[in-house]
C-alpha cells in the first residue's frame, strides 16, 4: 500500500494530528490520539498514542475503519522556559 491511501482514509473521516480517533481491523479495535507520521515508517502506517502512553504503528489497509471520536484542540501553547539561578 502507499501514502496516498492512508491520506485518503484519514481524509475522508476528516481525522487531523491531534485527534482522537477508533481504528478498526479485524478483530482488534485500537483507540488513541493520532501522530504525526515519521520518515522511519512505512508509508501505510498510521501512527497513535494510546492511553497507556506508548506509540504504535497500524497497517493501513482497504479493509480498515477509522473513525473521528474526538477533535483536537487547535490552541497554541506557549513554551515557558526557566533559566536556573547560578549564584
Amino acid at each position: 500500500m502507499d501514502r496516498m491511501l492512508r491520506e485518503r482514509i484519514l481524509k475522508k473521516v476528516n481525522a487531523e494530528l491531534g485527534d482522537t480517533i477508533r481504528i478498526k481491523k479485524g478483530r482488534r479495535t485500537y483507540e488513541g490520539i493520532l501522530m504525526p507520521h515519521h520518515e522511519f515508517s512505512g508509508d501505510d502506517i498510521v501512527i497513535i498514542k494510546l492511553k497507556n502512553g506508548y506509540n504504535v504503528g497500524i497497517e493501513i489497509s482497504e479493509g480498515i475503519s477509522i473513525e473521528v471520536l474526538k477533535k483536537g484542540s487547535k490552541e497554541k501553547r506557549e513554551i515557558k522556559r526557566s533559566i536556573p539561578h547560578d549564584p
